[in-house]
């Protein structure tokens, strides 16, 4: 959580050269950070893993120039039961009515409830889709592009909507791998062309909890030092 994250820096013998956090926390964690660490979040890695980050963080662009008149489509994979502040449903319209205007249209679709029109539509921000696989999130990409619709993810949308800049170097598409890769491989060996580039993402960051945030960045650095 936010309140622990001061202490959780603290507790490290030097800054953590990256940070993960959940991405409704960016500015919060953003704002704390150490200047020489840097930043990104849960859903900013898998707009990577699962989909095209480079069309992503160029459609997040499109925010500047939505109306009130604009009509937005959120896109969810998953049907859960929506919590009180869910992010899809809750958060997220609230950022971008307090930016654009609260007559802003803004439609909710889970699961693979997922429009073959999307020409209604001025941008779609899907979540970062941890339960599709990256070919049917491709897919959905190519459904907007042949339609000419620019399409976003959670957290790419919501670090544009606090102002948080986001680079991305050379080797952006082979970033953000690395959880798939430690998690269903558990091999070194295969983390060369899955590893996260530090020096490619540089997005908000926040802690889920009790410093875990700090450990997992402290882990990813140590692994990186050791592949080509």
């Amino acid at each position: 959580t936010t309140d622990k994250f001061s202490a959780t820096l603290q507790a490290l013998a030097r800054p953590p050269k990256l940070i993960i956090t959940d991405s409704q926390v960016f500015k919060a964690i953003y704002e704390q950070k150490p200047k020489e660490s840097e930043l990104t979040s849960f859903s900013v890695l898998f707009a990577g893993y699962k989909g095209d980050i480079h069309y992503y963080v160029e459609s997040a662009a499109v925010i500047e120039r939505l109306t009130e008149s604009s009509r937005v489509l959120i896109a969810e994979a998953c049907t859960h039961a929506p919590l009180s502040e869910d992010i899809g449903r809750v958060k997220l319209p609230r950022l971008l009515r307090k930016r654009i205007g609260e007559n802003l249209q803004i439609d909710m679709v889970a699961g693979t409830d997922f429009p073959q029109d999307l020409t209604p539509y001025s941008l779609i921000i899907h979540c970062g889709a941890c339960m599709f696989n990256r070919k049917y999130v491709l897919s959905r990409i190519e459904r907007a592009r042949e339609q000419h619709i620019p399409m976003t993810n959670y957290g790419v949308a919501i670090a544009f909507l606090n102002g948080i800049h986001m680079r991305l170097g050379g080797v952006a598409e082979k970033a953000a791998v690395v959880p798939a890769g430690l998690h269903h491989h558990r091999k070194i060996g295969q983390l060369g062309s899955a590893v996260v580039n530090i020096q490619t993402i540089e997005v908000v960051l926040q802690n889920a909890g009790h410093g875990i945030a700090g450990r997992v960045a402290v882990v990813l650095v140590d692994l990186h030092q050791y592949i080509e």
